[in-house]
């Protein structure tokens, strides 16, 4: 044998994993009984079942519909567009009990017992506004029947429901016009009061000739401000040269205008010059001076009444001041002519500003008064546009109401069929097997997921992912079931044993710098055969001319001694508790190999404080160096302890594992153990297997046969 046939297991579980089939195949391989009769039993009745239908008659009819009336009386979507959602509605209509219960009217006593719904179908035709009605029965008259009667008692139903919504859509219309009217003058009162409160004719247009006025005045007043600016200048000079105010040179003026007052004034003057002359003549008391002072004082009161009654009445004027000569009197008009025409620009200055804000202000306020007057009349358009349209809809209401056309018509009647349909018995057969093949994988399936067992290799594999596997040991046969001996030993030249010694040279090629001296063979549970493997791998060692010690450190379920066909007595036990030395304790079972017993003393309860001594731990390295290899059949991992302890003192441990034995959950606690613990795992051995792989090459272990040409 190879030694990449040992890797044959791993190889298969790789294809299973990739390739799903694999899988599925192995579960209906390892449930085969219960998918069959799965099988079967679908297949079965599904064909009992076939058989015992009867020829069915098939009778059609289609329907055609137009537009959507919902959409036509309500305005809303598109009245052109009667798509596959439509249908499927109508669907739902024709099929409600209001239809079947018409149409089974309609059909009369005769078809009494017949159930319309049974074999009744309706579907769309796709991308057509139309209904195929189909009806199956056994009868040949039944079909086409049903079917007429189905469609006729849709288009009443139909009728009766255009006539309901349109008489409904009617009275809503006639009780909505009157308050959508008067909301409608409502509304176009309110705009009317806003435009005569507001003065609004077209805010637009007043708007824009708001602004070009705002723009005109404001050049006007800036050209009369500066008019004003340089008459004040004016003012000023002339004010400063004259050395009076304006109202002073106009009061002057006005008097130097005046006749009277000039006459009196030059009169006066006359008699101050005649007493200025009589005075350097006469004393004060002269007739002549006394005569003119009385004139002289008549006509300054005769000027002051002359000059009261020019300028009015409270103003004094100094007589000099009637002395003015031409250039001051003319100096004196300009400067008066200069505040009239001032005087006059600032009143116009001040209605220009006057009208300048009033325009001001209304262009403030025209935005808003737009914003109101917009919203009027959106108010307005809305409530006519209802309005226009309520009285559209009543018209086509009233048109619907009064017609007498359905929604939909018969595009083609039912007639009675001359044919039945044909069998479907093969059809039957054929869905019959799909499914009774889909449940008896899905049987298959389940099954396999809820079984733990560990049924083959494969499954211990995927386990154990971690850890290598190094073997792969095929059962010993009927003919060896039951005989307490070692097969290798018996057999050295089977094909058994050469498994064993394939195991052996893996273990010696797993490190070859560091040779595994103390080798720790065990398992999950009991019953896995640990104890055969132990035996048979030491056998298989020692026939390679290894020194070979094997230890039963098993004291509660000891096997060795059985297996080896030694009577009970001292061992491990009583060397370990001090009761007796080491030669005694020693078997040489064949060559090379030393057997060690569990021994007899009745002290299972103490046996890992024994396994913890020192004196076990002495024992051991001592052991390690005097032989080549030292095998500790140890007890299981999950019922005790024991080997845990002793795992720490070997090299590495080998974990035999049995198929369809071994349980998932169990498997998983003692891979946990192991994993925490630290112990150095060598690999697993899968023993007691079905594999068929070594017996491909049965012949090769026969070598030790002669043939016969050799033997000549």
């Amino acid at each position: 044998m190879e030694l990449h046939e040992l890797n044959l297991p791993q190889q298969v579980r790789q294809q299973e994993e990739n390739n799903p089939l694999i899988g599925l195949l192995t579960s209906l391989r390892r449930n085969w009984l219960p998918a069959i009769i799965i099988f079967a039993s679908v297949f079965g009745i599904s064909g009992y079942l076939a058989s015992r239908q009867k020829p069915l008659y098939e009778a059609s009819g289609e329907l055609i519909f137009k537009t959507d009336r919902a959409a036509k009386l309500t305005g809303i979507g598109d009245e052109a567009n009667q798509n596959q959602a439509n249908l499927q509605t109508e669907v739902r209509v024709l099929l409600s009990p209001a239809g079947v219960d018409l149409a089974a009217k309609s059909l009369g006593p005769t078809y009494k017992d017949t159930n319309i719904l049974d074999g009744l179908s309706v579907v769309p035709v796709p991308d057509t506004n139309i209904l195929r009605v189909s009806y199956q029965s056994e009868s040949p008259k039944v079909p086409a029947a049903v079917v007429n009667a189905m469609m006729n008692s849709y288009i009443v139903n139909d009728l009766k429901a255009s006539r309901a919504e349109s008489s409904t859509a009617r009275k809503f219309i006639v009780s909505q016009l009157p308050k959508v009217e008067k909301e409608l003058v409502v509304s176009e009162l309110a705009l009317r009061k806003f435009k005569e409160k507001n003065r609004v004719t077209a805010l637009a247009q007043e708007s824009s000739s708001s602004i070009g006025a705002v723009i005109g005045t404001d050049q006007q007043i800036t050209g009369l401000r500066a008019q004003i600016s340089n008459l004040e200048a004016s003012s000023r000079a002339l004010r400063t040269r004259l050395g009076i105010g304006a109202n002073q040179a106009t009061v002057i003026s006005s008097l130097s205008a005046s006749e009277p007052v000039k006459q009196a004034f030059t009169e006066l003057q006359k008699v101050e010059q005649q007493l200025a002359i009589q005075g350097a003549q006469y004393s004060e008391g002269h007739p002549s001076i006394k005569r003119l002072k009385r004139q002289e004082s008549t006509l300054q009161n005769l000027l002051q009444q002359r000059i009261a009654g020019v300028v009015g009445s409270g103003k004094s004027i100094n007589s000099r001041d009637l002395q003015i000569g031409g250039l001051d009197l003319s100096l004196m008009s300009d400067l008066v002519k200069s505040e009239i025409t001032r005087s006059g620009l600032q009143q116009q200055l001040e209605t220009l500003e006057q009208s300048f804000n009033t325009y001001s202000d209304r262009l403030r306020i025209i935005p808003k008064l737009e914003q109101e007057q917009q919203s009027l009349e959106r108010k307005i358009a809305v409530n006519r546009i209802t309005y226009e349209s309520l009285l559209k809809r009543l018209q086509e209401v009233q048109l619907v109401e009064n017609q007498k056309v359905s929604n939909a018509r018969v595009l083609s009647t039912a007639v009675d069929p001359k044919q039945p349909m044909a069998s479907k018995l093969r059809n039957n057969l054929v869905l019959g097997a799909t499914l009774g093949l889909a449940l008896a994988i899905a049987t298959a399936i389940i099954l396999q997921n809820m079984d733990t067992l560990l049924r083959t290799t494969d499954d211990i594999e995927r386990v154990f992912a971690d850890y290598p596997l190094l073997g792969i040991l095929p059962k010993f046969g009927k003919k060896w079931s039951g005989r307490q001996d070692v097969f290798v030993r018996a057999k050295p030249g089977s094909q058994v044993s050469e498994t064993y010694r394939m195991l052996q040279t893996k273990l010696e090629f797993l490190d070859i710098e560091r040779p595994l001296k103390v080798i720790l063979i065990t398992s999950s549970i009991p019953g896995e055969g640990k104890s055969t493997v132990s035996a048979n791998l030491a056998a298989t060692m020692a026939q390679l001319g290894k020194r070979v010690l094997l230890l039963d450190a098993d004291m509660r379920r000891p096997s060795q001694q059985e297996l080896w066909n030694i009577p009970q007595g001292l061992g491990l036990s009583d060397l370990l508790a001090g009761k007796t030395s080491e030669e005694s304790v020693m078997h040489s079972v064949m060559p090379n190999l030393t057997l060690i017993v569990a021994g007899k003393l009745p002290l299972t309860e103490m046996s890992l404080s024994l396994l913890k001594s020192q004196l076990a731990a002495t024992l051991m390295e001592k052991w390690a160096e005097v032989y080549d290899h030292v095998i500790i059949d140890s007890p299981p991992i999950l019922p005790v302890a024991d080997a845990m302890v002793l795992g720490r003192q070997a090299d590495g441990v080998l974990l035999v594992t049995r198929p369809e034995l071994l349980r998932s959950p169990d498997a998983m606690i003692a891979k946990k153990l192991l994993d925490k613990s630290g112990i150095n795992v060598l690999g697993l051995v899968a023993n007691g297997s079905d594999s068929k792989v070594y017996y491909k090459y049965h012949h090769y272990y026969t070598y030790n046969k002669p043939s016969t040409a050799e033997a000549q």
